[in-house]
Formats: structure tokens, sequence, C-alpha cells
């Protein structure tokens, strides 16, 4: 398939450079600016609709919605916008001078409109399109000259397209890499440490009644850091105004006293918690045997066993897509899944390694977790911290 991707990228450029040529720089500017303005209108309309009449379809299904409605924008964009450029030129051909530049700004604006959409589908399209997407040598090339504004605009067109409301660790077109290791041993997740610290793992709820109506929340999970302090995502947080944590059968208010949407941490106050702070370790090499604790799925406890993959620093985005960020990271062999969002990574000691935010896009069997490096200035000041602050505005 790499190849009918790769003919199929060519062939457009060629043909958009052979129109500029044909039309000239003006003109062919006012055909590219159509072409954009329409995959814009295309991509704001294809959510609504398909959420009007699509919400139960597959997620291929959806996807392959979106695609059609930007091309049926670039389209109607084109034959609109372009119009008018083509009034002004008029009947004759232009220069050769002019006839170059348009051929160059058709290739070059083209290029750019392409890696954007490549890099906004690409978090949320099926696993076979982003390994094909990777693998691209025509996009790689587009995504190493893409400018940053050029990244954060593919960023925020994901946002408009994602519902899944989980940060993106790697933004743009770049691969994630491939750190292959053992499958992880069953046995890790029944050690006397990870199971000693069950009791300091939470699950997390957060009302979000602005956001998706009156009865919608996140759910998260979250570990005890200090006395009466619980880490967790500040995705599973954010636009929330009543936050609580489930321990032990009881429900207990909590509010939150740090938000970091850029790394994607939070911390909250939770008076009345009576559990203990666990400890965290120090940096861990590849291969070692590691533990996922959480709620998958807003469901019970669970633990899943694991493996280090790696420590990578991962450029991605903040949790709305509007910054990108670099993160140290801990790429993890283990399963997880939305609900294990700011649940512990946990060594066989029961010791906190990094807290987990993010799956991979293409392999079920990778989760991303922050590491202690990363989060332990944040979590330590927030260890007496009682000012409730703000959650911003909601991820999806």
């Amino acid at each position: 398939m790499n190849w009918i991707l790769e003919a199929a990228i060519v062939l457009m450029l060629l043909s958009y450079g052979a129109r500029g040529w044909r039309t000239g720089l003006v003109a062919g500017a006012f055909s590219l600016a159509g072409t954009v303005a329409g995959i814009l209108a295309g991509l704001w309309a294809g959510p609504r609709l398909v959420a009007a009449f699509g919400s139960d379809w597959p997620v291929l299904g959806q996807t392959m919605a979106l695609v059609g409605a930007a091309m049926a924008g670039a389209a109607l964009g084109d034959a609109v916008i372009g119009s008018i450029g083509r009034r002004f030129r008029g009947p004759g051909r232009p220069n050769p001078v002019d006839a170059i530049l348009g051929a160059g700004g058709a290739v070059v604006v083209s290029a750019l409109v392409l890696g954007v959409l490549a890099a906004a589908i690409k978090p949320i399209a099926p696993p076979a399109w982003v390994r094909t997407i990777d693998s691209s040598v025509s996009l790689g090339v587009i995504g190493r000259a893409m400018p940053e504004e050029a990244a954060r605009q593919a960023s925020r067109l994901t946002v408009m397209l994602d519902a899944a409301g989980l940060p993106r660790v790697f933004s743009g077109l770049f691969p994630e890499p491939e750190l292959p290791v053992p499958a992880p041993d069953d046995a890790t997740a029944q050690s006397p440490g990870v199971q000693a610290a069950a009791d300091s793992v939470l699950k997390i709820a957060a009302a979000v009644p602005e956001c998706r109506g009156p009865l919608a929340a996140n759910s998260g999970s979250g570990w005890v850091s200090a006395p009466e302090r619980v880490v967790t995502n500040a995705h599973v947080v954010a636009g929330s105004d009543a936050v609580a944590v489930e321990v032990g059968g009881r429900t207990l208010a909590a509010t939150v006293v740090t938000f970091a949407p850029d790394i994607d941490i939070a911390v909250l106050h939770v008076p009345g918690l009576e559990a203990e702070p666990l400890t965290r370790s120090g940096p861990l090499p590849a291969e070692t045997p590691v533990a996922v604790a959480g709620f998958p799925g807003g469901g019970p406890y669970t633990v899943t066993s694991g493996r280090v993959r790696g420590t990578i620093d991962a450029r991605g985005d903040d949790i709305y897509g509007s910054t990108v960020v670099s993160r140290e990271v801990l790429s993890l062999r283990a399963h997880a899944e939305q609900g294990n969002s700011g649940g512990p990574v946990l060594n066989e000691n029961g010791e906190v390694a990094g807290t987990v935010f993010a799956i991979s896009l293409v392999d079920a069997e990778t989760t991303y977790a922050l590491t202690n490096a990363q989060t332990n200035a944040l979590i330590d000041g927030a260890a007496s911290a009682t000012q409730e602050v703000s959650t911003q505005a909601c991820t999806q």
C-alpha cells in the first residue's frame, strides 16, 4: 500500500504544480486559498454531521466521513474562490516567470496542506493508517519541513475531530519510536510490593456538565503522593468544578490545587483521605518489570504487568492541542485504556516509577507514562497546597 500512497502524493503535487503553471501565481493563489478554506469548512462541518447522523458508526467509517467532508469542501472552495482568481487573470496564458512562481507556489502550499491534514488525522486514524503514514517517505519529508505553526494548526484540527480526550505524545508526522523488549512477566502484577500499593491507588470522577451535558463525567485514576494529596492527569479533571475520589467504598470530595495542562499533571487535595502516600522510585532501565495500576474504563481496580521499553524525550501536544511541548516519558510494554489515565506505574517494590497519561496510536501493547523526573517538582510543590486552582476548559 505504501507505493500507492507515495504515487498518489507525487501525482497530486505534480497536478497542482501543472495547474499553477497554467494559471500563474495570482490565479493559483486564489485556487489554493479556496481549497484550504474548503478543507477547513469540511473539517468544521464533518464532526457535526457525524455526530448528527453517524454517532454509532465504527471508527473507520467516521474517519472516512471526515476525510470525505474535507475533500468535498476542498472541491467546492476551489470552484467558488478559484473562479474569482481566474477572472483576474483573464483569457491569456501567464508569462514564464508567473508560470514558474505559480507552479512552485502551488506545490509548496499543497504539500503544506497535505502535511497538516495528515498530521491532524493521524492521532485518530485506525492503526493501519497510522503505520502507513509513519512509513511514507514523502510525508516524512513534508513533516520535517513543516514550520512549527503548521504543526500547531494540525494539533488544533485534531482537537476538533477527536473525541477521545487523550493527549498526543508525538505531534506532527514523526513516527513513534520502536523499542522492542521481552514480553511482561504476569507475576509482576502479583508481587507483594505491587499488591501492597493497592489501597493508595484511587478512582477519580470529575463532573463536566458544561462540556457534555448535565450527567457527564470524566473517569480516571490517581495515586497518593502525600497526606491528603492525590496525583492524576490534568486531562482527567479539565473543565470540572466537582472532583471526587473513591476509596474503600467511600466518595470523598477533592479540590484541584495544581493543574499543569502542558505536561498533563494535576494534584488534588482530599480532606479526610487516610490512604498512605506511595514512595517514588528513581529512573528505571529498559526491560525493568513494572505494573500499571488503575481503573480502566471506569471499572474495577485492575493491575496489569508490563515492562519498560525505555525513556524518551517526546515532542507532543499539551492537553488542548494548542501548544507543542517536550516531555520526558517512559515507554512501556503494557496495556492500558481510558480510565487508567493518572494511575501509577509501579515497580516490584510498589514504588511509583511514573504516571500513566497516554497510549500508543499504533500498538495496543505500548503505554506512555510521565517520568518522576518530569513531575517531581510539581508534585512536591503541592504537598501542602490547599488553594483551589482553575481547571480551565474541557478537552472534548
